[in-house]
């Protein structure tokens, strides 16, 4: 199994925007639109984000947290394997 990454990134919702930040200091802001989740989704993924801390947001994280979601697939541990 391979050791997950220690990157974190953290996140901030709002009506017309998003905005992530890696604690290594870079930090991107995202259109709050299923294209801008998106990018955002493939910003997380070029720096190996292990970890994504999220502020609620009266609802506006909603859709990033969903596209979280989906990015991620549970398998039972004998599937893996195989």
């Amino acid at each position: 199994m391979s050791e997950p990454s220690k990157v974190v990134a953290g996140g901030a919702g709002g009506k017309a925007t998003l905005v992530a930040a890696l604690r290594a200091g870079a930090s991107q802001e995202f259109a709050n639109t299923p294209a801008g989740r998106g990018e955002l989704l493939a910003w997380l993924e070029q720096r190996q984000v292990g970890l994504v801390v999220c502020e609620p947001s009266g609802g506006y994280e909603k859709g990033l947290v969903g596209g979280l979601q989906r990015a991620v697939s549970l398998v039972a541990p004998g599937r893996a394997r195989a």
